[in-house]
């Protein structure tokens, strides 16, 4: 199969004013549309030892259009769109695109300074002083012309500053670091590392029924070497006479490292999208209008909205069984469905919401310092369906954030429909405060009671008779 790439890595460079260059990145655009899977016939002659009066039967399969490994990066905007087969007669459903892997790559640059000696030294001199300055330090005054800091070259910087810092007690040293980082973050804001531009990228698949082995969010990372004294000031260029200083060498200082760009995936306008795993460590991912299956997730860090639609999320079911089953006479689709295989685990970064639109309010923007933090922000933006198996869970919640604690918002009516019950307590969500969260302003509960059966097992013993418990938000006969 054939592999794609679109874009590049982006390359940095310092530039001949010392400055951190972008690099020459021009963005551009391709499109992936109008491939519609064909039902290939094939005959069969069955095997009678008769030429003349042969049987025949007719088989066949869909004939899909297939990529193998497609790669992605924030310079390229990818649209892929009206892949879809108009009618599956009686042959069931079929994607009409398959894409081996999907990798939405961003760039991070880490940049790693390097400072003159004599400039570092000057730094240093400054921060003793601060220490000096101390009302009631506890300790005597360190005396700056006994330190010897003309002396201090790039073979044994490292070693002065470390001996310098051992004779510090606790408040000294603090002192001497608030001066001394101050200034080498002063040092190298001079290569304007914060002035570069990010590029963001949006992907979009909208109106296709689209297969890809995985998803994958990640992150490449451009490294380079700088010297801040290449960093053209107003100042250069005036003579300096005999009293240049000799130099003693450059030292490299704590590398910086900055993210150039986010890459977001947008899937939309009734698309059926079937995914073998996800990766969603950083980055965007939207849903709206659309069926999305997820077979396997890893840890999600990044923001995931499903806006409307259906999404499952570790789910074995595949697309052709739920386009079969939503098909039938009977079938009747809330606004939006989520569907949970198997447990998902959220970071502290994660910002998931379902059944609506994110928003920008974040959990833990209240001004009190004295105010909890929380991790993974989980809200249900509108009325949601929740569906789950409970043969997958035994103890383990459908939801855990990892961390700190993490921070439910509900703003509609959640209703739990679930499969396979047996006799105890199931946990929805793990380490989340969710305090009110289902409880309207009048007092009224909003997580409610839909479609909860029992195991084949227990029917005899507890039909389907469950209800919720508070103190776990699970359920119970």
């Amino acid at each position: 199969m054939t592999s794609l790439t679109f874009g590049k890595a982006q390359a940095f460079e310092q530039g001949e004013d010392g400055k951190i260059d972008d690099g020459d990145y021009h963005n551009g655009t391709v499109t992936l549309s109008d491939y519609k899977a064909d039902w290939k016939v094939e005959t069969a002659t069955s095997k009678t030892g008769t030429e003349g009066d042969a049987e025949t039967e007719k088989n066949g399969s869909w004939d899909v259009t297939k990529f193998g490994s497609v790669t992605v990066y924030n310079n390229a905007r990818l649209t892929i769109e009206n892949n879809k087969v108009a009618d599956f007669g009686d042959h069931g459903y079929t994607p009409s695109l398959s894409l081996g892997s999907l990798t939405l790559n961003s760039t991070s640059l880490k940049v790693t300074p390097s400072v003159k000696v004599a400039t570092l030294t000057g730094f240093v001199d400054i921060a003793v002083k601060a220490v000096n300055a101390l009302p009631d330090s506890g300790a005597e005054h360190i005396d700056i012309s006994k330190l010897g800091l003309n002396d201090w070259t790039k073979d044994n910087y490292a070693t002065k500053l470390e001996e310098l810092l051992g004779k510090m007690n606790e408040q000294q040293l603090e002192a001497f670091k608030t001066s001394y980082d101050a200034n080498i973050e002063k040092e190298t804001n001079k290569l304007a590392i914060d002035k570069i531009q990010p590029t963001n990228a949006t992907q979009t698949i909208k109106g296709s029924d689209v297969a890809i082995g995985s998803i994958t969010f990640a992150t490449v990372e451009r490294s380079i070497e700088a010297d801040t004294s290449k960093v053209v000031t107003s100042r250069e260029g005036e003579g300096a006479g005999d009293n240049t200083p000799a130099d003693r060498g450059s030292v490299t200082v704590d590398a910086i490292t900055q993210a150039m760009g986010t890459q977001t995936l947008e899937i939309k306008n009734d698309s059926r999208v079937e995914v073998g795993s996800l990766s969603l460590g950083n980055g965007t991912l939207n849903i709206k209008g659309s069926d999305v299956i997820i077979h396997k997730t890893d840890k999600i860090n990044g923001t995931l909205t499903a806006e409307s639609g259906y999404l499952g999320l570790n789910v074995a079911t595949s697309m052709a069984d739920k386009v079969k089953a939503d098909t039938t006479p009977t079938k009747t689709t809330p606004n939006f469905v989520l569907e949970v295989g198997a447990p998902v685990v959220f970071g502290e970064d994660a910002k998931v919401t379902f059944g609506g639109v994110a928003t920008t309010k974040t959990a833990d923007t209240n001004p009190d310092a004295q105010a909890p933090k929380y991790g993974a922000q989980l809200t249900f933006a509108g009325d949601t369906t929740l569906k789950f198996d409970a043969a997958n869970f035994n103890r383990t919640a459908l939801f855990t954030a990892e961390g700190l604690k993490g921070k439910i918002t509900n703003n509609g009516k959640v209703t739990l429909d679930g499969d396979n019950l047996t006799w105890g307590a199931y946990k929805l969500f793990e380490n989340f405060e969710q305090k009110d969260a289902f409880t309207t302003a009048e007092g009224k509960e909003n997580l409610l009671v839909g479609n909860l059966t029992a195991a084949d097992a227990w029917k005899n013993q507890v039909g389907n008779n469950f209800g919720f418990i508070s103190e776990v938000r699970g359920t119970r006969p």
